[in-house]
């Protein structure tokens, strides 16, 4: 989804990420400005999460999930950052942006 807004656009990505047994969606947005290769990436939210197989319901039972496996030294909160960064570094944010932004121009 693309909302254009004087010099600027916002789009919307989704991106599934998968951590050993756990596998979310993590929602983001992009501010793409005026100046060519300029983007601001900002994560909205983690959506349909699932731990083997099984879905996490509310933000109240994913907190709880979290601080849970915490307690025991797993940061999945981390792992899902890394695993995103791991992700854009196959795909950079440039060429999702460019492939979402396609046929569309900023002026």
């Amino acid at each position: 989804m693309i909302k254009i807004t004087g010099k600027h656009a916002v789009i919307y990505f989704d991106i599934n990420v998968k951590v050993g047994e756990l596998e979310v969606t993590r929602q983001y947005h992009v501010w793409v400005g005026s100046a060519p290769g300029k983007y601001d990436l900002d994560f909205i939210d983690t959506l349909s999460i699932k731990y083997m197989g099984i879905a996490i319901e509310g933000w109240q039972n994913w907190k709880k999930f979290k601080e849970f496996h915490l307690e025991m030294g797993i940061d999945f909160e981390k792992a899902i950052d890394e695993e995103v960064m791991h992700l854009l570094a196959k795909e950079p944010l440039e060429e999702l942006v460019k492939k979402e932004m396609n046929p569309f121009t900023i002026l």
